[in-house]
């Protein structure tokens, strides 16, 4: 009976600490009190992250993370939050629901000269490549970018372009994000707007149109899909080439990015 009871009292104990390891909670607009869908929720420095859901939900396991790390909720046009794992512990506790405040920021006036004579070109790699392949980390959150090279000022994004050799989601929904680049990884957001990107199918061709956004460059850009949402379980994979050029990785919001000797078949439709 002894024996029987410690082993009971042991299996508690381990359940208590597989449950306390995860916390939940809900993102919120300070003001309006709306849901905030696809928030970046990770770790700092660690591939530790997650995604709140579309209704503003999120579940994060912390089982490899301390009380002392440090968790940020970032989202663009919303001022980050920025909580040590015990006090976010505390805090949802005693209120599951999270809110964010937004920012306002001053954008630079774009001047465009009407009588230009546009040039057109596409930049980045094509590739329908089903034999190499690279796919997201199992995070939610976790982005797979390169970098393209621009040479002209004044460079006007039009499209984005990728091949996807296999999805086996029923759907997933991916963040198109634009960086600026300093010391050759990502720097500073381009687009202040969420750019979203639906994809259903088993293969083919994502292209997005990105007029409407007026992304205007005059240096290198680095360019990444982050995984934001999926319905079913499944894998999905970007066609790539071998090459040098570099892909960037990071398993979470808050992850160091990582290199891998592969050119993912990212492409941009350009004028300039």
């Amino acid at each position: 009976m002894q024996k029987k009871l410690t082993l009971i009292f042991m299996l508690l104990a381990v359940f208590s600490y597989s449950q306390s390891s995860i916390i939940k909670g809900r993102l919120l607009d300070k003001n309006t009190n709306d849901s905030l869908p696809y928030v970046s929720i990770g770790i700092l420095k660690k591939g530790i992250g997650t995604v709140s859901k579309s209704n503003g939900s999120f579940s994060l396991d912390m089982k490899n993370a301390l009380d002392i790390d440090t968790v940020k909720f970032s989202s663009l046009g919303y001022k980050p939050l920025i909580f040590k794992i015990k006090t976010l512990k505390k805090i949802l506790n005693s209120n599951p629901n999270i809110k964010m405040e937004e920012s306002i920021e001053n954008l630079d006036e774009v001047i465009i000269m009407s009588k230009k004579k546009w040039k057109e070109k596409i930049l980045g790699s094509e590739t329908k490549s089903t034999s190499v392949t690279m796919g997201f980390s199992s995070n939610l959150g976790s982005e797979l970018g390169r970098k393209i090279n621009i040479t002209k000022k004044q460079t006007h994004i039009l499209k984005f372009n990728t091949h996807v050799a296999l999805n086996t989601y029923a759907s997933i929904k991916l963040r198109l994000n634009f960086y600026t680049v300093k010391n050759g990884l990502p720097s500073k957001k381009i687009n202040t707007e969420n750019i979203y990107v639906d994809f259903i199918g088993k293969s083919g061709l994502l292209t997005v149109d990105l007029e409407k956004y007026k992304l205007i460059v005059d240096n290198d850009i680095f360019i990444s899909l982050e995984w934001v949402d999926n319905q079913g379980d499944g894998q999905f994979r970007i066609s790539s080439r071998l090459g040098t050029s570099g892909i960037k990785h990071k398993y979470s919001s808050e992850d160091n990015w990582r290199a891998v000797p592969f050119t993912l078949g990212y492409n941009i439709s350009i004028k300039y």
